[in-house]
C-alpha cells in the first residue's frame, strides 16, 4: 500500500489504513518497521466494520470521490489485486 500511496496521492488518491483490533503500540511498531507514511486510522468501537459490510480482516475498501464504495477486496492485498490495476 505504501507504493501505490507514492504512485497516486500526486493525483489526488489518498490511502486511509483502519485498524479496529490491535494496540496502538504494535501498530506503532508496524509502522516503524515498514516506514508507512499514510494515515492510519484507530477505531475500537466497530461501527466502521458494520458500515462497510466488513467481514474477514483484512478488508480493502476502494471509495470514489463520490464517496461511493465501487470496490472491496478481501484479504491480503499481493500484486495480482494491488490498487494500481484500479486506477489505471
Amino acid at each position: 500500500m505504501e507504493g501505490e500511496y507514492k504512485q497516486f496521492k500526486e493525483q489526488g488518491v489518498e490511502i486511509l489504513a483502519v485498524n479496529i483490533e490491535e494496540s496502538d503500540l504494535i501498530i506503532q511498531s508496524f509502522i516503524d518497521s515498514f516506514g508507512l507514511t499514510f494515515p492510519i486510522l484507530m477505531y475500537r468501537g466497530g461501527e466502521e466494520t458494520q458500515l462497510y459490510g466488513i467481514g474477514p480482516i483484512p478488508t480493502t475498501v476502494l471509495i470514489d470521490k463520490n464517496g461511493k464504495v465501487f470496490k472491496i477486496i478481501t484479504g491480503n492485498m499481493d500484486q495480482q489485486n494491488k490498487i494500481t490495476h484500479e486506477f489505471n
